[in-house]
C-alpha cells in the first residue's frame, strides 16, 4: 500500500468515527464540470468578439444557441440576435431578436441597452451579403464600412459591460479564387478563404472555423478549429459537436456537453 492509499484509509475512518463521511461525499459531488460557455471565455480571457465563420450548415447556429443556453444558465444576462432566421420558432429563446435586414440589425446594435454579460450575432454577415448582388461597387464599400462600425461599436459595449459577443459568418465568395489557373493553387485558396467582410476580422480577438467531417440521414459531425487566434496554432481542434435529431453532444478533450435542441 501506498502513501496515498494509506493517507486516504485514515481519512475515511476518522469521517466515519466523526460522523463527516457525508461531508467528504459532498466535497466530491462539489468538482463541477466546467460550463460550455468558459470555452468562450477562457479563448480571450477579457470580455471581447469572437467569431465562427464556416460554409453553410456547418453547426454555426447550432453551436450559438449552446454557447447561448450555457451563457443563460451559468447567470449571465444574453441576447441572440438572429438575421437569418436559423433558429426555428419554437427552438428560440425568449430574449431574442429577429433582424432580417442591414437597417433592422443596425437599429439593434446601435440601441443595445447596457448590462448583457453574453451576445450571440447569427450572422454579422448575410445583412450585407444579401444586398450584395444588386448594389453597385460604391454601395457594397458603404455597406463593408457599415459592418466595421458596428463590429467596432460591439468591441466598445463588450468592453463597458464586460461581455462576450459571439458573431457566425460566412467564407468570402468561391468566385473570389476562380481565376486562380493551377488547380492546386485553387484548391487551397478555396480552402484558406477568410471570413467574408474585408477588414471586420481586424476588430475580432479570436477567429475559429467550423468545418463538416461527415453527414448522414441520422446525425452530423462539425469540427471547431482556431483560424485566427492569439491563443491557438492555426488548425489546433478547440471541439468537435454531434448533432443527432434533437439532441447535440459537445466534446473537447475530457470533457463534454448536451443540449436539446
Amino acid at each position: 500500500m501506498n502513501i496515498h492509499h494509506l493517507l486516504n484509509d485514515k481519512r475515511n475512518e476518522r469521517a466515519y468515527n466523526t460522523g463527516e463521511k457525508s461531508k467528504i461525499e459532498e466535497e466530491k459531488k462539489e468538482e463541477p464540470q466546467e460550463t460550455l460557455i468558459k470555452v468562450i471565455q477562457n479563448l480571450t480571457q477579457t470580455p471581447d468578439l469572437i467569431e465562427i465563420f464556416g460554409e453553410t450548415r456547418t453547426g454555426k447556429s447550432t453551436l450559438s444557441l449552446c454557447f447561448f443556453k450555457s451563457a443563460e444558465a451559468s447567470g449571465l444576462k444574453s441576447l441572440y440576435i438572429d438575421t437569418e432566421q436559423n433558429i426555428p420558432y419554437l427552438s428560440r429563446p425568449a430574449s431574442y431578436k429577429l433582424c432580417l435586414s442591414l437597417e433592422k440589425l443596425q437599429d439593434v446594435v446601435y440601441h443595445l441597452e447596457d448590462g448583457y454579460g453574453f451576445l450571440v450575432l447569427d450572422s454579422i454577415g448575410m445583412p450585407v451579403l444579401g444586398s450584395f448582388a444588386k448594389a453597385s461597387l460604391r454601395e457594397r464599400g458603404n455597406m463593408l464600412l457599415a459592418m466595421q462600425a458596428m463590429l467596432y461599436h460591439l468591441k466598445d459595449y463588450a468592453d463597458r459591460n464586460q461581455c462576450w459577443v459571439l458573431l457566425t459568418n460566412q467564407p468570402v465568395s468561391e468566385l473570389a479564387v476562380m481565376d486562380i489557373e493551377d488547380k492546386w493553387e485553387r484548391k487551397r485558396a478555396l480552402e484558406e478563404r477568410p471570413p467574408f467582410g474585408d477588414k471586420c476580422s481586424y476588430f475580432v480577438k479570436e477567429i475559429l472555423k467550423s468545418e463538416l467531417l461527415y453527414s448522414n440521414p441520422s446525425e452530423s459531425l462539425i469540427r471547431l478549429t482556431a483560424w485566427g487566434s492569439r491563443t491557438y496554432g492555426r488548425g489546433t481542434e478547440i471541439l468537435k459537436m454531434k448533432i443527432k435529431f434533437s439532441k447535440v453532444i459537445i466534446v473537447k478533450k475530457e470533457l463534454c456537453w448536451e443540449f436539446s435542441i
